[in-house]
This record gives structure tokens, C-alpha cells and sequence, in this order.
């Protein structure tokens, strides 16, 4: 069997085997002029072999043996029955990639691309291949919500408001759309099921065939009567809680505005996760129920948000218009609210939301008091700020998209001189800011560019101070 520059030979533990391969390998050299390292070959054998007949075959092929639990190409060379100890290694990859993560100071937007572009991708080699078992899938999974959840260094307790399979359902329903293993390594599983329908004249398709399913086709060929499936039960109970009304999310409410902390807030009070005093001594936590902003009634989302007389006297003084100030929880009224008001009104009833919270928690870790209508003025001034950066960026992307003359800035030097511009970006999400280097003759072309990086979280204008000096130092160095 072929795989990549390296090759698979199978063949019975015995002394006539062992010597014809060595004359194919030997023929194969004359045909083609390339020799076998042998040094970087290997050789196992099944569990049956005696070690006698195992060493007299490693000294007459000239290759050492290998342990069961040695890897090719990053997956195990021999799966046993205990595969949660065999794939153990997906954790400790797993457990190391998240480590790296911890020591930033990193946003939900910032996790969330993390984990679903990086560290839900690390299993995907070893789910196209192996069934992971639910328990590996379970563990893998606990790991990364733990990073999810982490709000303070590894050693604090935190709390998971949310249990990983209601965040792996869609958006549009409550969720945060992060996958599943075990669904997600049944889907790649289906792609080799596909390749067994359609293609059974393959070398694999072969083996399959006259193992499992000799006179029968892939789909007719039985089961194993030792693999459970899910029992009919809880299946149906899965289905009924996907369809629950109170869990459903509204499609046109996913993003209602692009801000990610703002839409964070609103998901999770309308999934009723927000830390109130209510919420947490649910969870056990020793804390006094009353809202410390009113002490009128206990600290509920939908009393914190709305219904407290410090709420009202804020949505009372911004541009939306609030019909009801009663609902069974936070998330229905809010539904009803997005029913009845337009996009631009609800993108300010989430802002106004987010503000009210913003000032609940300022009395409570700063014991600073805020009046309305500087709440609803901050609510106002971030969203108008926030849009008008939007815009500025879509506009300079759509520009840049199709070439318009008014962005081209750049104006060529006088001949025979040399035109060096500097520019920095900055990605304050993991920390780090670059500044880049580009100099071009009075022809405009290319003569030289660099590009350099360094960690930390500055001001715009001292990252250009920095690529400035940058610019010179290497100017100096090339004369």
C-alpha cells in the first residue's frame, strides 16, 4: 500500500515471505535505481508472533521492530481496544495548543475564532480516520469550554453558564455555532462510506468487501451485534429540545449589530447567562439576591435590564419605544421588541442594554453611580462612534476592491531619488503590533521592503513613531 514517498508491504511472519520481499526490493532497486533506507524502515508484527520468530525476522531484514504505541503520519500504527488511551495524545495536543492561548488577554470574538478555526481542527486528521470514542470527544470538548468560560488565570474557578452541546447548536438557534466532535467525526466517517458506495473496485473497497460484506452490498452488510446505537428514547428527546419554543433564537436577531461584545451581551441575556445576583445563587454562590443598583426586588435579567426604575428611566429617555415593561424573561421581551421596531431602533435597544449593564456593573465593582440620561448618552455616542467606523471601513474596502484613483496616494519621487513609506497595523487582539517598510525609485518600482512585529498594545501614533524609527535604522543598515 502507497502512501505520499512511503510504502506499506504486508506479508506472514515466516522465513520464505521474508526473503522474497527482500528479492522484490532488490529487483525494485535495479529497475529503478533507488535503494531502500532501511535505517528509516520498520517493521511490527501482530500480537500472535513469538518474540523468537520476531527477532530472527528483524536480524534477517535488517529492520528494527516497533512498539504498538509508536505513531506514522501523526495517527497510532496499531489500534488496540483501548483507544482512549491509544488517542490520548488528541488531549495533551489539544491541552498544549490552549495553554499557549491563556497568558493573552484575549476577547470572546478573539476566543471564538480560536477555537473554531484552531483548536476544533486539531482532531480532524484522527475523526477521518478512527471513530473517537465519546468519552475522548466528551474530554476534548470539556477542554475547550473550560477556555471558553475562563475569565481570570487557570487556577480561578469559573463558572459555565452554558453546557457545550446548547453552544454547538446553530445561531439561529440560541447557539454559538461550535461543532460537535462526535456528529462532526461521523460526518468524515461518511465521507469513506461514500468512497466504499461508489468506488468498490479500490484497494480499500476490496478489503472492505471480502471482509464484511462478501455477497452483499455496503448498505445491506449487518452490524456487529455488540455496537449499541442510541436508544430511540433519547433520541426523540433530542429532537424535542431543539424544537422547544422558549430555546429558539430569531434568525433576523443573530447579529444585531456587528459589534461582537454587544452581540455577546445581548446572547447571553437573552439565553438567561448573564451574572446576576439571581443567576448566581442559583450556581451556589454565596450572594445576595437584591440588585444592588435599586434594592427594590431581587436581581433577575429581565429586572436588571428592564423592569428595575433605574432601566425604565433609561429606556424612557432613548428613541425606543417600549409598549410593555412585563415579560416572562428578558429573551421573550426582547423578541417582542425586535417584532415592532426597525433595525436602526434595535440596534440602539442593544446598545442602550449593553450601556445599562456597563453602569450595573460599575456600582457594583467601583460603587459608582451613573444617571440615566449619561447612560443613554453613552449608548448613543458608542453606537454613532462604532458605525461611523464601520463605514469608514467598508468604504476603504470597497475602494481599495476596485481600484478607484482617490485612494492611490502615493506620488512618485524625483528621479533618481528613492521614496520609502512606512505603515503600522495593529492587532490588539493577541497583543502584538507591525510596522512595514517599502521603497521604490521614481519609476515606481519595487526596490526593497520589510516587515517587522512587536508585542504589546499602543496608541496608533506611537506604532508609527516606532515604524518610523524602524524605517531608519533599516535604511541605515542598507546605506
Amino acid at each position: 500500500m502507497l502512501f505520499a514517498d512511503d510504502s506499506y508491504v504486508f506479508c506472514r511472519a515466516n522465513t520464505w515471505e521474508a526473503d522474497f520481499i527482500m528479492e522484490l526490493l532488490h529487483l525494485d532497486e535495479q529497475a529503478s535505481g533507488q535503494r531502500v533506507n532501511f535505517e528509516k524502515s520498520s517493521v511490527f508484527f501482530s500480537s500472535n508472533t513469538e518474540a523468537s520468530v520476531r527477532d530472527f525476522l528483524c536480524g534477517q531484514l535488517g529492520i528494527y521492530e516497533v512498539d504498538d504505541n509508536t505513531t506514522y503520519l501523526g495517527l497510532p500504527n496499531i489500534m488496540g481496544r483501548k483507544k482512549t488511551t491509544i488517542l490520548g495524545f488528541l488531549k495533551d495536543k489539544l491541552q498544549k495548543c490552549i495553554q499557549g492561548w491563556e497568558g493573552r488577554l484575549l476577547s470572546r470574538a478573539g476566543k471564538e475564532v480560536l477555537l473554531k478555526t484552531v483548536a476544533q481542527a486539531i482532531p480532524n486528521y484522527a475523526m477521518s480516520v478512527f471513530l473517537l470514542p465519546v468519552e475522548t470527544s466528551k474530554e476534548l470538548e470539556g477542554i475547550m469550554a473550560k477556555f471558553w468560560w475562563r475569565t481570570g488565570s487557570s487556577n480561578t474557578r469559573n463558572i459555565s453558564w452554558m453546557s457545550w452541546g446548547c453552544m454547538c447548536r446553530h445561531k439561529h438557534a440560541g447557539g454559538l455555532g461550535f461543532r460537535s466532535l462526535h456528529d462532526f467525526n461521523l460526518s468524515l466517517l461518511g465521507k469513506q462510506e461514500w468512497q466504499l458506495l461508489t468506488n468498490e473496485s479500490s484497494l480499500i473497497g476490496k478489503v472492505f468487501k471480502a471482509r464484511y460484506y462478501p455477497n452483499k452490498t455496503f448498505l445491506d452488510a449487518s452490524l456487529d451485534p455488540y455496537v449499541h446505537s442510541d436508544p430511540p428514547g433519547l433520541q426523540d428527546k433530542t429532537v424535542h429540545n431543539l424544537f422547544r419554543l422558549d430555546d429558539k433564537f430569531l434568525e433576523e436577531n443573530v447579529e444585531i449589530i456587528d459589534s461582537p461584545k454587544v452581540s455577546y451581551f445581548i446572547w447571553r441575556a437573552t439565553s438567561g447567562i448573564l451574572p446576576t445576583c439571581l443567576q448566581l445563587l442559583k450556581r451556589h454562590v454565596v450572594i445576595s439576591p437584591i440588585f444592588p443598583v435599586c434594592h427594590e426586588a431581587e436581581e433577575s435579567i429581565f429586572h436588571a435590564l428592564v423592569s428595575c426604575s433605574f432601566a425604565r428611566a433609561c429606556w424612557n429617555r432613548s428613541l425606543v419605544s417600549i409598549s410593555s415593561w412585563s415579560a416572562d424573561s428578558f429573551g421573550s421581551w426582547f423578541q417582542s421588541l425586535s417584532a415592532r421596531i426597525n433595525p436602526q431602533a434595535l440596534e440602539e435597544a442593544a446598545m442602550v442594554a449593553w450601556s445599562i449593564w456597563k453602569a450595573r456593573n460599575e456600582v457594583v465593582w467601583q460603587q459608582k453611580s451613573s444617571t440615566a440620561a449619561s447612560v443613554v448618552l453613552s449608548a448613543r455616542s458608542l453606537l454613532n462612534q462604532f458605525l461611523f467606523a464601520q463605514s469608514r471601513t467598508t468604504n476603504s474596502l470597497s475602494n481599495s476592491s476596485v481600484g478607484l484613483s482617490s485612494r492611490v496616494d502615493w506620488t512618485t519621487p524625483i528621479s533618481d531619488q528613492i521614496k520609502v513609506n512606512v505603515d503600522r497595523a495593529l492587532f490588539n487582539d493577541v497583543s502584538h503590533f507591525g510596522m512595514g517598510c517599502l521603497a521604490r525609485n521614481h519609476a515606481g518600482q519595487v526596490l526593497e521592503a520589510f516587515t517587522t512585529s512587536r508585542r504589546g498594545i499602543v496608541r496608533p501614533k506611537i506604532a508609527e513613531i516606532i515604524g518610523i524609527k524602524e524605517a531608519l535604522s533599516w535604511i541605515q543598515q542598507h546605506n
